[in-house]
């Protein structure tokens, strides 16, 4: 699709009528003009990609509340047959200022979201879980550790200029809501922290991240020690994490994980620029009920 100011909306693509069986295409949705939005279609069993936004025209695009990889209502099962061959969403050659936000991404072949040679592209509050390989993939090339040179020279299929993920610590709190410490490097500027949660999560030494499955609360954080080709950092602590709606969610054991996305210009209420990866994740300590309303 290069047609720019176009509505893709309430669709279902490589599936037949209702959503109900199969009728894959090579992929689903490209995307190489400006300023359309992709809202609230199905796309899953396509061989390939479910959407792409392809070169530098793609810019300004909206993909929101859609159901990619996953069958209209997972009730009876079985959900993973019904993922996309390869990416959910796959971002690339140059595509900028696009929003990903609100989507169902899920039991893909390949990533969640992955970005090549790309930049400045925001991800949030998008349900991400049981893809093949990572939940957000920049250079699609599996996990990418940080690094906080920033004098370095980028690899030619970085996306969104490899941003740094968050490093998380401490967890924890009662069943509805609780909370989290941890770090972020980057360079000078302010950030928004996104926190997701996850049933379960590779181990810290694996060669990959989790997977963002239940949104949780965000914040905003300020980086100004940046200097001399060296990140800047920033730490957080007691910051609440909870998921809306759901007083007994860490009932459960869950795993947190956050992404990063930083702010253009010079304050936190600007538009939002390129996002991280996942963080590794940091299992949510729960409270001892015991004493929950203060005495035995």
């Amino acid at each position: 699709m290069q047609p720019s100011e176009v509505l893709v909306e309430n669709n279902y693509i490589g599936t037949t009528p209702g959503g109900g069986g199969a009728e894959p295409n090579q992929r689903g949705i490209i995307v190489r003009g400006f300023n359309n939005r992709i809202r609230n279609n199905l796309i899953s069993n396509n061989l390939q990609n479910a959407i792409e936004l392809d070169d530098s025209l793609a810019t300004g695009n909206i993909v929101e509340y859609n159901t990619i990889g996953l069958p209209p209502l997972c009730v009876f099962g079985p959900c993973e047959s019904n993922g996309n061959g390869l990416h959910g969403v796959l971002i690339q050659d140059g595509a900028a200022r696009n929003t990903v936000r609100n989507n169902d991404i899920a039991y893909n072949g390949g990533d969640g979201i992955a970005v090549v040679a790309a930049a400045d592209n925001p991800f949030y509050a998008n349900a991400i879980y049981g893809n093949s390989g990572e939940g957000i993939d920049l250079g699609d090339d599996g996990f990418t550790a940080n690094n906080n040179d920033s004098s370095i020279t980028l690899p030619v299929q970085a996306g969104n200029e490899n941003i740094n993920s968050p490093v998380l610590g401490t967890a924890g709190g009662g069943a509805a809501s609780g909370t989290i410490a941890g770090s972020y490097s980057s360079r000078n500027g302010w950030y928004r922290l996104d926190f997701y949660a996850a049933d379960s999560c590779p181990s810290l030494i694996a060669a990959d991240a989790g997977q963002g499955r239940y949104r949780l609360t965000s914040t905003t954080v300020q980086i100004t020690n940046a200097g001399g080709g060296t990140d800047g950092s920033v730490s957080f602590s007691a910051v609440p994490i909870s998921r809306a709606n759901a007083p007994t969610f860490f009932d459960q054991p869950r795993y947190v994980l956050a992404t990063a996305t930083r702010y253009q210009g010079t304050s936190p209420s600007g538009p939002l620029s390129g996002t991280s990866e996942f963080s590794k994740c940091s299992l949510y300590q729960r409270s001892a009920a015991l004493f929950a309303n203060g005495f035995e």
